[in-house]
């Protein structure tokens, strides 16, 4: 019995001693203990932004008078200039509009500029002076980068207006209305790639004109006109 005894501790102490020398081993990744890696895709999306200056405000030069009438305008040398920024891939585009008619104390009768009317689409060559009883008030375009055709004037400005491949027109050429906001939009601009962070000009003048008797009230005649830069999508 002894000897049983002896001989099963002694199997028992060899199994022991083959289970610790050939133990099984933990795997990982099915690549044994070699490193593992994984890429992680990280990313940020970068918004298109557009931003437009702010120009000083505009008082006409000239004399208008409420019977015997008149013109003013911005000045030869001046204008009003809005430079345009943006990133956008696709540009943007530039329209102008006023909040109300040329008007002092509520307008009315004697008390209002009416908007300029042009004889020929989309813009006048030269400007129609009105006749009795007749005001006006419109605007053109002088210069800038992104001139759309229809204030671009033929070469060597010679007038004509609406002018494929021209330059942006003088001091005597290319009228338009200044549209009421709330109607029609006016495009004065349009550019499809972005415009670097010089930006992109565009300069305007106004100008108001009265025939004789209109009996216009004396004061300060004012609207509020305003540029907005759109970006293209």
């Amino acid at each position: 019995m002894k000897k049983i005894i002896s001989l099963t501790l002694a199997v028992l102490m060899l199994f022991s001693f083959c289970y610790v020398g050939f133990e099984p081993e933990i795997t990982y990744g099915g690549t044994g203990q070699s490193p593992q890696s994984d890429l992680v895709a990280v990313s940020v999306v970068v918004a298109a932004d557009i931003s437009i200056s702010s120009p000083a405000d505009v008082t006409l030069t000239g004399s208008i008078y409420g019977v015997a009438g008149g013109a003013a305008s911005s000045t030869l040398a001046g204008g009003t200039t809005w430079t345009v920024t943006t990133t956008n891939a696709n540009g943007y585009y530039l329209t102008i509009q006023k909040s109300q008619l040329l008007l002092t104390d509520g307008g009315g009768a004697g008390k209002q500029f009416a908007d300029y009317v042009t004889s020929t689409a989309p813009v006048d060559s030269d400007w129609s002076d009105p006749g009795d009883t007749i005001t006006t008030f419109g605007m053109y375009v002088v210069g800038g980068d992104d001139i759309v055709q229809a204030f671009l004037q033929g070469a060597g400005g010679d007038g004509t207006c609406n002018t494929v491949a021209g330059a942006p027109a003088d001091n005597g050429h290319c009228f338009s209305p200044v549209p009421t906001a709330g109607g029609q939009t006016l495009i004065v601009a349009n550019r499809a790639t972005p415009t670097g962070v010089t930006g992109s000009t565009t300069t305007v003048k106004f100008k108001a004109a009265a025939g004789t008797n209109n009996n216009l009230q004396t004061g300060t005649y004012t609207t509020n006109v305003g540029a907005t830069a759109v970006v293209n999508l």
